[in-house]
C-alpha cells in the first residue's frame, strides 16, 4: 500500500495498480480473512482503490465489478451473523450498485 502511494504521487499510475493487486493477493491469502473484521476493512479499502483507477479506463469496469462482487460474496458466504458486518463492507455495496448503474 505505502509503495502504491509513492508511485501514485509520482505519476507512475501501472505501477499503483499492480501494487494495489499484489496487496489485494496477499490479502486474500491470509486464512480466513473474510471471518477477521480487520483484514476485511483492509481489503474493501484496497479494493476501493483498485476501482478507483480501474475507472479511469470504461474497459476495466466489468472488472472492477467481478472484484467488488467477489469480495462481497465471499464475506456474506463467510459469515453467519450478516448484521454484525464492517461499515466498508457496506460501501462496498453502494460501489458495486454506482459500478452497475454506470455501466
Amino acid at each position: 500500500e505505502t509503495l502504491a502511494f509513492f508511485n501514485e504521487q509520482m505519476g507512475h499510475d501501472g505501477e499503483v495498480l499492480e501494487n494495489l493487486m499484489k496487496e489485494y493477493r496477499s490479502l486474500q491469502n491470509f486464512r480466513g480473512w473474510e471471518k477477521d473484521d480487520y483484514q476485511v476493512i483492509k481489503m474493501c479499502r484496497v479494493v476501493h482503490q483498485i476501482v478507483s483507477f480501474q475507472r479511469k479506463d470504461p474497459g476495466e469496469v466489468a472488472k472492477s465489478k467481478y472484484l467488488v462482487r467477489g469480495v462481497i460474496n465471499r464475506v456474506k458466504a463467510a459469515r453467519v451473523d450478516m448484521n454484525a458486518n464492517p461499515l466498508e463492507l457496506s460501501q462496498l455495496e453502494e460501489l458495486l450498485t454506482e459500478l452497475e448503474l454506470s455501466s
